[in-house]
């Protein structure tokens, strides 16, 4: 399993400071695209637990985890934080939140979204030339 941790630092207490996007587990369906034609679907599991999200990409030949929290700045704004160094901004609004980040040659952007019991994300990264983006629809499950 290919792991990669991605920390965007969210020093509240609120959870995840996002306050509509309650601790737990989510898994559903995603599907990708890629400006050059390419597509694809996987399957998603997200865990929420205070400040901390932890992503698992499972594409079937292969799965990729990534793990954030955010530093929290005033009014709902918050700053992205990987390896201890500011790399993007965020914020968050009633039911939404969203950030972009600068990972080395990387660009990524997400949208994350609590309504209705249900954890939306609609997200997009630029690398190398290369758009791709993905949107995933997860429902709460019971806590692993």
């Amino acid at each position: 399993m290919k792991t990669i941790f991605l920390t965007i630092l969210f020093a509240s207490g609120t959870t995840f400071a996002m306050p509509n996007i309650p601790d737990g587990s989510y898994e559903g369906k995603a599907s990708w695209k890629d400006s050059q034609g390419n597509q694809g679907r996987y399957d998603i599991s997200i865990e929420v637990e205070k400040e901390k999200v932890r992503s698992t990409y499972d594409y079937g030949s292969s799965t990729i985890v990534y793990e954030f929290t955010a530093r929290a700045d005033a009014n709902g704004f918050f700053a992205v934080e990987s390896n201890g160094q500011d790399v993007g901004s965020g914020y968050c609004m009633n039911v939404q939140c969203h950030y972009t980040a600068k990972f080395g040659d990387m660009e990524l952007e997400e949208t994350l979204t609590f309504w209705q019991g249900r954890l939306y994300r609609v997200e997009s990264k630029k690398v190398n030339g290369l758009f791709v983006a993905w949107e995933e629809a997860t429902k709460k499950v019971e806590m692993k």
